[in-house]
């Protein structure tokens, strides 16, 4: 048999302190925004067997899951935290605060959505009676609405990742080189 050299980087970025619904909120549409600003990227990615996936975890933290052939994650890892980075830093990103306000939008109908299925509410209050320091979707939701410009979202990001811990695996069929 042969085997393909797979292999998969997974990040978790842990604030150390509390994170409110804010926050939260800030770091649901930080991850648009940098899927946003990494869309060629991430395409590129896509079309040579990586797959990305940034996304909020359930203890309010980021989530990266770089996973496909092994010359490549770690690349594709780097280049995701690099725009992380970037955007938490002070950078504005691509399309700036036009760039915010459409990754705004998103997750705010996101939210509007979540309650769509039969059993979603039933999830949310269990995930709130198991983790009762997780933002609630209605709590995010009526925060992000009164949120307006990217510097308040840059900050509130920057607050809720400033202080942070990163836990990280790699691991997979890796090549001989």
């Amino acid at each position: 048999t042969f085997s393909l050299p797979i292999s998969c980087v997974r990040l978790s970025i842990m604030p150390r302190r509390a994170v409110g619904d804010l926050h939260s909120a800030a770091l649901d549409v930080l991850c648009e925004v940098v899927k946003d600003n990494l869309q060629t990227t991430i395409y590129d990615a896509e079309l040579a067997g990586v797959n990305v996936s940034l996304q909020p975890g359930l203890d309010n933290d980021l989530c990266l899951v770089v996973d496909g052939f092994d010359d490549k994650v770690v690349d594709v890892a780097c280049a995701v935290l690099g725009a992380v980075k970037e955007l938490v830093g002070g950078g504005q990103g691509g399309d700036g605060e036009e760039g915010w306000v459409r990754a705004k939008e998103r997750v705010l109908k996101s939210y509007k959505n979540a309650f769509n299925f039969v059993g979603s509410l039933r999830a949310e209050a269990r995930l709130l009676t198991l983790l009762p320091h997780k933002a609630s979707v209605p709590g995010k939701s009526s925060a992000l609405e009164g949120c307006g410009s990217m510097r308040e979202f840059v900050e509130k990001a920057r607050e809720a990742i400033g202080e942070s811990e990163v836990r990280g695996t790699y691991h997979g069929n890796f090549g001989a080189g």
